[in-house]
């Protein structure tokens, strides 16, 4: 009989939940969380993620062998700030889902690739690009006004069938492009005299 009181009164008296109570499933929560959330989101960054893609394939063997292949594809492609971050995220799993349902046989950009991401790395403390002989770039008066994205002149820089490891678009670009803005073709409007 005294067992059955003392069980009683146990079940009388309030259960006090220590934080020692608290700590394993609080830490089983952030395991998972690290689990479902953080291991796909870092996976994702990984250019290795966007190679395994079918469609992929040659965009990632071309950067592979580019000079950009240091950087990855998100270096490029994903918008700067949070809701860059955001909205490539959804881009990347809305693609997930296409591949899977669908199996598309051509790439859609997702992010156009705006000069401010190009001037990240490329800007005038010249950490990534050597000055070469030109005066302008990458601070192309035309650029700096965003009248001309970077990627119209270099476009085949990571993506080329055929890479050069070279950064330059072609003169007859430029002649082309100065002759329409009426800016003088000669040599030393860009280029040192040597």
């Amino acid at each position: 009989m005294d067992e059955n009181k003392e069980l009683k009164e146990l079940r009388k008296k309030p259960v006090r939940r220590t934080t020692k109570h608290l700590f394993v499933p609080i830490m089983g929560l952030l395991f998972l969380a690290v689990l479902v959330v953080g291991v796909p989101f870092y996976w994702t960054s990984q250019p290795g993620f966007c190679g395994s893609c079918h469609i992929m394939k040659p965009y990632y063997s071309t950067w592979h062998t580019s000079t950009h292949a240091k950087l990855g594809c998100l270096n490029c492609h994903e918008e700067s700030g949070t809701m860059g971050l955001v909205k490539s995220r959804i881009n990347i799993t809305k693609n997930i889902l296409v591949n899977f349902t669908k199996r598309p046989d051509k790439v859609t950009v997702s992010t156009k690739i705006d000069n401010t991401k190009c001037y990240e790395c490329h800007n005038s403390k010249r950490k990534v690009t050597p000055a070469g002989d030109l005066k302008l770039p990458p601070r192309h008066h035309l650029v700096k006004d965003n009248k001309l994205q970077c990627v119209q002149c270099h476009r085949k820089l990571v993506h080329n069938e055929k890479p050069t490891g070279k950064n330059k678009p072609r003169e007859a670009v430029c002649v082309k492009c100065h002759q329409e803005q009426k800016i003088s073709t000669e040599c030393r409007t860009c280029h040192y005299e040597k």
